[in-house]
């Protein structure tokens, strides 16, 4: 649903979605192991199996940012924000949550590296979705506001 040809003053929000899937794509590039183990595939199976593996992985991040990126391109009623708001404050929680209860990330740099600019695109996405939602109900009032004028 991107349209860059027309969407230039969306391009911030375009990089903080695409911002938002890098973390499930580093998991995917780094936890190798982890994503075989995840499906009970062994290790010794044959390397070109893995590669299916991991292209049904990057298949299910697309599929998981899909809404997002769908929303972002939809600029026609109040829904819209509406679903993105509470899609990404959704996934923005959850990776909070993982977050909080993870093991692994005991290493200040990969915190660094990874997770605060992944935090700071889902933040700027959940403010473009507010002030989409605030844009669309005073334009909704305004045009209610005219209607009962005119009547």
């Amino acid at each position: 649903p991107i349209n860059f040809l027309q969407d230039d003053n969306l391009a911030i929000v375009y990089t903080a979605a695409f911002g938002c899937t890098s973390i499930q794509l580093l998991n995917l590039i780094f936890r190798r192991g982890l994503v075989l183990t995840s499906f009970n595939i062994p290790s010794l199976v044959v390397p070109w199996v893995r590669v299916f593996v991991w292209l049904i992985m990057a298949l299910f991040v697309s599929l998981k940012f899909y809404p997002v990126f769908a929303v972002i391109r939809c600029k026609r009623t109040i829904i819209e924000p509406l679903i993105g708001l509470f899609y990404t404050a959704f996934i923005f929680t959850s990776l909070i949550y993982q977050l909080a209860n993870s093991y692994i990330i005991r290493k200040v740099d990969a915190y660094v590296l990874v997770y605060i600019p992944t935090s700071f695109c889902y933040v700027i996405l959940i403010g473009y979705f507010l002030y989409t939602l605030a844009r669309h109900i005073y334009s909704f009032v305004r045009r209610l506001k005219q209607d009962t004028n005119n009547e």
